[in-house]
Parts: structure tokens; sequence; C-alpha cells
């Protein structure tokens, strides 16, 4: 894996890569985080310096110089669709005085140093697994959210971060949403939390079942406020027409009168999504 990781994100077409094992009777031990990246990158990220030594520009140019970026192809032949590698150096920079501290104290026995390395690392083990989450989303007479899902966490609460996502696109509070997770039956499937994968996968999963909740909202808002759903927009658990905000409904409004509704059109406002990252 730590090979996978070597000169992922910089542009070196003639390479080759080798390994050792080595058996010892030491007791087992593995990464927690960025599984095999930080052990090669450490080394490459020293050579660059030594490179731009060498060549005698700042290290920083050498690694905007030579970064991947979107268009092009990442470790494994994985496109890669997006990056912001090149503000994100920058922005650091700017951050930690890299120009103001860089230069200073040159010569003498103690001298204080100032570095950066960068590393790029995938969401989920595609192709090695197959990235599968599921997502339910129930609105609540009260306008409150129930979110099914059971990615496991081990440690992480990812649950924070995925009521976070179904949060922002609904246009409700984190707080009205409750998590429905652990028992695998009242829980879709889910294959777990692991190589980075749970707000990438998972996230989205919870990001397309809020897009279908939010639709139906719309819809039966737009009856109520006599308007069509693409005039509306969510926002602080309120239904705005967007050319007219004086004009509004609650949400909670909307989704007692989807459920109780003396006219025969009681509905369950909710969204389903089934999601799967595949290159």
């Amino acid at each position: 894996i730590t090979l996978i990781w070597a000169l992922g994100h910089y542009r070196c077409p003639n390479t080759d890569g080798w390994c050792d094992v080595v058996y010892t009777n030491t007791t087992l031990s593995g990464a927690m985080r960025g599984f095999g990246n930080p052990s090669v990158m450490w080394g490459v990220e020293q050579v660059m310096d030594m490179a731009a030594e060498k060549l005698g520009i700042d290290p920083l140019e050498l690694s905007l110089k030579n970064v991947k970026h979107a268009g092009e192809m990442a470790n494994m032949g994985l496109p890669i669709e997006s990056s912001y590698i090149d503000d994100c150096i920058r922005e650091g920079a700017k951050r930690i005085g890299w120009k103001e501290k860089r230069g200073k104290r040159k010569g003498g026995r103690a001298r204080r140093g100032v570095g950066m390395a960068t590393m790029t690392h995938c969401s989920g083990a595609w192709p090695l697994l197959i990235e599968h989450s599921n997502a339910f989303i129930k609105f609540n007479e009260d306008g409150t959210i129930s979110l099914t899902v059971n990615p496991g966490s081990p440690g992480t609460h990812i649950w924070g971060t995925l009521a976070q996502i179904a949060a922002e696109e609904l246009g409700i509070r984190v707080e009205d949403i409750s998590i429905v997770t652990g028992s695998t039956e009242t829980t879709m499937f889910d294959l777990g939390s692991h190589a980075s994968r749970s707000t990438y996968v998972t996230g989205n999963a919870v990001l397309e079942a809020a897009r279908q909740a939010k639709a139906q909202l719309l819809e039966r808002a737009a009856k109520m406020l006599e308007t069509s759903p693409d005039e509306l927009e969510v926002k602080d658990r309120r239904v705005y027409v967007k050319k007219a905000p004086e004009k509004s409904i609650s949400v909670a409004d909307v989704c007692f009168d989807a459920i109780w509704n003396l006219k025969g059109e009681s509905l369950n406002i909710s969204g389903k999504s089934s999601w799967a990252s595949h290159y």
C-alpha cells in the first residue's frame, strides 16, 4: 500500500518501486490514519527539499510546479476530478509566514527551521472493495428529521458529519436531526467506517436522500403557497418564495399538513438513496 502512494500527487512518469518484506518477532502494528501514506511521503518530501536546495529555488515553488491537477491521473490510474492543492499550499505558506521565517538565521549553531509537506489520499478502497452506502431520511410531523444510516463509528463520530450534510441541504438545524443507527433490522447496508470513506460515500448517500426529501417538501409547500416548487427555497426551517420572501411557511407546518391532510393527500415526506463510488 505504501508504494501506491509514492509520488501520488507529483508528475513523475519514470518511477519504479520495490519493497522487501521482513519477518520479525515483534508485536504486530499498523497505521491508524492515512494508511501507508506518511511512511513513503516522509522520504519523498525530503527528496523534494534536497532537490530544491540543489536547484536553488524555493521548495514550495518546486512543489507547485510539479503537483498534479484536475484532469490528470493519480496513482493506480484513477482520475483526479478536482484539486485545490495549489490554494492549500499558498494559504499554508501565508499563515505560517513562510517567506518571513524561511530566510532567518542561516548561520550559527542554533537554528529554527520551517517546512511544509503535502500528500494525497483516497476516500474509500475501490476497486479493492465495492464502495456502497445507503441512507434514508424521514420528515416527522413537527419538522424534525430521522436520518437512518449505519456506517459504524470507531471513535470518529461520523454521525455528526452526516447530520450536518443533511441539515445544510434541507435548510434546518443540526439539532433537529435524530440519527437512527446500530441495528441491521432497521437500517440499510453500509460497508463501514474505514479508508477515509464515510464522509465521501455515506455522505453522498445522505446528500442524495436529502435532495429527494427536499423535492417532496417543496412540492408540498408549493401547493400551500400557490406557486411552483422552483420558485421556492428552504432556509432557517422555513420555505420562502424567492421573489417574495414575505410569503413563507414553516417546514413544520408543511410536514404536519403532509401527514394530517384531510383531503386524502397524506404523505410522509422522505428520501432514500443507495450510493456507490465507481471509477
